[in-house]
C-alpha cells in the first residue's frame, strides 16, 4: 500500500510541475515572444508617454469633434463586462434609446443600429465604417473643416478600416481611440479644449 501512495504521490509531484509550473512558463514565454503587444493588453500611449487606452477596450468620447463609440450599459469598466439584459419592451431601454435618438437629431431609420444599442460586453473598441461615416457631418462642423479636410478625413478613414478577422470571420471595423487619436493628430484638439 506504502509503495502505491508513494507512486501516486510522484506522479503527482511531477505532473504538477510539468503542467502547474512548466507549461505556464513556457507559454508566458512564447507570449513575450511573439505576442509582446497583446500580451501588455494593448495599451495606447500618446507622444508625450502618457497612457491613453487600451485598442481592445472601448472608451467614451463626449466631445462634439471626436467619434462617439458604441453606447455601453457599463460605462465601459474594464474590470467587468456585460450588458442590461433589458428586454426589447423594457421601458428603461426605450428611454436610453430615445435619448441617443435625439442626440443625433436624425430620422430613427437613419442612425446605424450600433449608435443607439449597447454592445452584449460594453467593452467594444471597434465600429462598423457605416456608423463612422454617419458621424461624419458632426466631426466636420464641430472642427470648421474645409472641403480639402472632408477630403483627408474620407480618405483617413479608409486607411484605418481594419478587415474581418483571417479575412472571414467578423465585419470590418474601425478602432474609434485609434481613429480619435489620428483626428488630433492631423488637425489638432480644438483650442477651446487645450
Amino acid at each position: 500500500m506504502k509503495k502505491y501512495i508513494f507512486e501516486s504521490l510522484k506522479v503527482w509531484f511531477v505532473l504538477t510541475f510539468l503542467t502547474g509550473i512548466m507549461y505556464p512558463i513556457i507559454v508566458w514565454q512564447i507570449d513575450n515572444i511573439f505576442f509582446y503587444e497583446q500580451s501588455q493588453g494593448n495599451l495606447v500611449y500618446s507622444s508625450d508617454g502618457k497612457l491613453i487606452g487600451a485598442k481592445n477596450i472601448g472608451q467614451e468620447f463626449l466631445k462634439e469633434y471626436y467619434f462617439h463609440s458604441r453606447p455601453s450599459a457599463i460605462s465601459y469598466h474594464g474590470e467587468s463586462s456585460g450588458t442590461t439584459n433589458f428586454g426589447p419592451l423594457h421601458p428603461n431601454l426605450k428611454s436610453e434609446v430615445l435619448k441617443r435618438i435625439d442626440f443625433y437629431h436624425q430620422d430613427v431609420s437613419k442612425i446605424p443600429p450600433e449608435l443607439l444599442l449597447a454592445s452584449g460586453s460594453g467593452l467594444d473598441p471597434h465600429l462598423h465604417p457605416q456608423s463612422i461615416v454617419f458621424q461624419i457631418p458632426r466631426i466636420a462642423k464641430s472642427r470648421h473643416f474645409r472641403e480639402s479636410d472632408l477630403i483627408r478625413l474620407n480618405d483617413l478613414i479608409e486607411q484605418v478600416i481594419e478587415d474581418p478577422t483571417l479575412s472571414i470571420l467578423g465585419e470590418s471595423r474601425i478602432n474609434v481611440l485609434l481613429l480619435n487619436l489620428q483626428l488630433d493628430s492631423l488637425w489638432g484638439r480644438p483650442t477651446l479644449d487645450k
